[in-house]
């Protein structure tokens, strides 16, 4: 779509908007910067967002890196965190600036070389057409031996990349389950089955170019991560993204994107 439609609109985050050339581009200079960090095919990359655009950019540039996406609960404490970062032996993590401290109290026992940050307001516009949540409203943060993830952009080249050898063998993910018998599990999702199962969610609801999609369930979910994240950007659609669910907030955005929609 960044080839068919490059002005099309991908992403609208409280009303700020990002064509798909923008993320296309966004995604490639993320990918690379993540090669200059050391990261190799195969290697476990850990995301600790809450939905955001830098989720999305953080996600696809993984991918195209020839990472493992292994997406963290954003609500986790620092133990909860600790199981799951060295579980999967993750030595990057990508997050936002208020969910490291949690974080930080566990880098000493995990094997992270790199912590890139960002910031909810990164991405936000100058005047927001909805309300923000208040982690958003607080004032960027920074942290020693950091990378800032904006800066990782600015530094880093366009140029497209794409590391994956094989769709069916290579991982794209470990998806960690609910733990629901015993510790969480990282199921280990590839390329071919993540593609697979979006591509049907496509074709299963007729998605289209024309639609407007809600990204308001837990990207870092495997249900949020497919219906928001993936499928809407196959078929060419636009994601509103919310960082949380406020159920006034949820029904605002309904009611502003509703004319974009074609019923």
């Amino acid at each position: 779509w960044a080839t068919k439609a490059p002005e099309g609109i991908a992403l609208s985050f409280y009303g700020r908007d990002i064509t798909y050339k923008e993320l296309d581009e966004a995604i490639d200079r993320f990918a690379q910067g993540l090669v200059s960090l050391g990261v190799k095919r195969g290697d476990r990359v850990a995301l600790h967002m809450q939905n955001c655009p830098q989720f999305m950019i953080a996600f696809y540039g993984i991918l195209r890196a020839g990472g493992v996406v292994v997406a963290l609960n954003p609500m986790f404490k620092h133990l909860e965190l600790e199981y799951e970062i060295n579980d999967a032996q993750a030595e990057t993590l990508v997050g936002l600036d208020y969910l490291f401290p949690e974080v930080e109290k566990i880098r000493d026992r995990v094997p992270l070389k790199n912590v890139i940050l960002t910031s909810l307001r990164d991405y936000l516009p100058e005047e927001p057409v909805l309300p923000l949540p208040q982690e958003a409203e607080e004032p960027k943060r920074s942290f020693p031996d950091t990378v800032d993830f904006l800066g990782l952009l600015r530094d880093s080249p366009s140029r497209p990349l794409c590391n994956v050898a094989d769709i069916k063998e290579d991982l794209a993910l470990l998806q960690y389950t609910g733990g629901t018998t015993g510790l969480p599990k990282g199921a280990m999702i590839s390329h071919y089955s993540l593609v697979y199962a979006s591509l049907g969610t496509v074709y299963w609801f007729l998605l289209s170019e024309a639609d407007v999609h809600m990204g308001v369930t837990p990207f870092f979910h495997i249900l949020g991560m497919i219906k928001a994240v993936c499928a809407p950007l196959i078929s060419g659609g636009r994601v509103v993204i919310l960082s949380r669910f406020i159920p006034e907030v949820v029904a605002r955005a309904i009611d502003h994107y509703l004319s974009l929609i074609h019923i």
